[in-house]
C-alpha cells in the first residue's frame, strides 16, 4: 500500500514533495479515513487502505482509473462540471469545507461525510483533487 501511495505522491508532486507525503502518511493514523486522489483529468492517482475498505478497490484496480468508479452515475455530470471548472479555474465551492459527499460502494449509493483539496505545485496551479472521506462506522 505504501509503495502505490509512494508512486501515486510522486506522479502528483515530484519525487521530492512526493516523498515528504509518503512519510506524512505513514506517520499518521488514517484508519478511518478514505483518501483519493485524483490527476487533473479526473484519474485516480491515490488511494489509501481506507478507500479499499470503503469502495472494496485494492489500489492496484483503481490507479488510473476515472474518479466515475465512485461518483453515482445520476451525480456524474454535476461532478464533472465542477471538476473541470475546479481544475481550470484554480478554485473549488467547497474546498476544505466538511459536507456530505454520494459516492458508489459495491454498487449502493451512500452519503459519507467529507473534506476537497485541490492539490497546487509550488506556483499554485492546481495539478489534481484530494478528497478525505470518513469512513462510516
Amino acid at each position: 500500500m505504501v509503495q502505490l501511495w509512494s508512486s501515486g505522491a510522486a506522479r502528483l508532486f515530484g519525487d521530492a514533495k512526493g516523498e515528504a507525503l509518503t512519510k506524512s502518511h505513514k506517520d499518521q493514523n488514517m484508519n478511518n479515513q478514505a483518501i483519493i486522489g485524483a490527476d487533473p483529468f479526473g484519474k485516480i492517482q491515490l488511494w489509501n487502505a481506507g478507500a479499499e475498505q470503503l469502495f472494496g478497490y485494492t489500489a492496484a484496480q483503481v490507479i488510473g482509473q476515472p474518479l466515475d468508479l465512485v461518483i453515482p452515475e445520476q451525480y456524474r455530470a454535476t461532478h464533472h462540471k465542477c471538476f473541470d471548472a475546479a481544475m481550470a479555474g484554480s478554485f473549488a465551492k467547497l474546498e476544505n469545507e466538511p459536507f456530505d459527499l454520494p459516492v458508489n460502494v459495491r454498487g449502493n449509493v451512500i452519503a459519507v461525510r467529507g473534506v476537497l483539496t485541490l492539490l497546487r505545485d509550488p506556483k499554485k496551479n492546481v495539478i489534481g483533487a484530494m478528497a478525505v472521506l470518513t469512513l462510516p462506522e
